[in-house]
């Protein structure tokens, strides 16, 4: 009798904690769902390749409890700190080749640029929700070939003054659980990059940055995780 009631406590309780991971798994999904539309527009197409590694995600992660408040706010601003001083060495070694003199005046420049740009607070979301979701104890970066990104070259019409112009973009869609664009070289330098750097992205996530009005794009260098990746592309003709 008792060890019947027991075994019914059992199977009861093994059903709560199954019912419990599946709702946690399913809020995942929803949730990472939301972002990879929220991030790249409601009619961007969900591949599915990216909604099964998505659900692979999710119910990797079910089991496991989420991150504390505490924690993810420790990695935040252990975060903050090394995107800052990246972003600091990035404009001096910019400025240095540029042949201007780093003087007091340029430093603070720099320290407020890299605390206030729209790029840091949008990195920062970013790095924010991503902690929020990861598994306790897992690694932020990922490893990282060829394929981590997918690149291309487009054109943004603007209208100026009642003038049409027609601006060209590179264009960054991370494949990877998590890249760090440290630096893009276009065509040997010889197009202009417009844009802070580091950039963060996450799976699915993507970054257009402006290129100077006259830039071909042909190849480009990227280096993502302190690794360079060599791209080419092709012509229309």
């Amino acid at each position: 009798m008792f060890k019947k009631f027991f075994h019914c406590i059992a199977l009861l309780l093994f059903a709560i904690a199954y019912v419990g991971t599946a709702s946690a798994a399913t809020s995942c999904l929803d949730q990472r769902i939301k972002d990879f539309h929220s991030a790249n527009g409601p009619e961007y197409p969900l591949t599915h390749d990216v909604y099964k590694e998505f659900q692979r995600e999710c119910n990797k992660s079910s089991g496991k409890s989420a991150a504390s408040h505490e924690s993810v706010e420790a990695e935040l601003a252990q975060w903050e700190k090394q995107y800052k001083r990246d972003c600091v060495e990035s404009r001096k070694r910019k400025l240095r080749d540029s042949g201007n003199k780093l003087d007091a005046l340029h430093q603070v420049m720099i320290d407020k640029g890299c605390s206030n740009n729209p790029d840091y607070q949008e990195a920062k979301s970013s790095m924010k929700r991503y902690l929020n979701h990861k598994p306790p104890g897992a690694p932020i970066e990922s490893q990282l070939d060829y394929n981590s990104v997918d690149l291309a070259g487009i054109v943004k019409t603007t209208h100026f003054y009642g003038r049409v112009q027609h601006n060209p973009m590179f264009q960054i869609v991370s494949r990877a659980g998590y890249i760090k664009v440290d630096d893009i070289v276009v065509n040997h330098g010889q197009c202009d990059v417009r844009g802070n750097f580091p950039v963060y992205l996450f799976y699915g996530e993507k970054k257009q940055l402006w290129l100077s009005t006259d830039c071909n794009l042909i190849e480009a260098k990227l280096k993502m995780n302190d690794q360079w990746f060599d791209y080419k592309f092709r012509q229309s003709s």
